[in-house]
């Protein structure tokens, strides 16, 4: 396991939100690409409403969890997801997307 493989499984978990929530957050267009989620490593445009998740994953240094060649490592880190909306738009929108 890499944080690659980490960081693939979190935005994954992430995308589950619109089921999870049955709140349509993340938009997507007609070939399931998001248009209001900005990735890592990623080009994005900003929408135009100004409505928008930004994800990132800031992984730590891997700790051995065990003795020998195929013991597992330990990994820690941050998965960020930063809530943007507009000036002005209140903070109900954001406790909403928050919840």
């Amino acid at each position: 396991m890499t944080d690659i493989y980490i960081e693939k499984k979190l935005i994954d978990i992430f995308f589950t939100l619109n089921e999870f929530s049955n709140v349509p957050f993340i938009i997507t267009d007609d070939e399931g690409n998001s248009l209001n989620v900005s990735l890592p490593n990623v080009p994005f445009t900003i929408p135009e409403d100004k409505r928008f998740f930004i994800l990132s994953f800031l992984p730590n240094e891997p700790e051995p969890a065990g003795l020998g060649e195929n013991a597992e490592n330990r990994w820690e880190g941050i998965f960020q997801i930063y809530i943007i909306k507009p000036n002005g738009a209140g903070i109900a929108e954001l406790e909403n997307k928050y919840e």
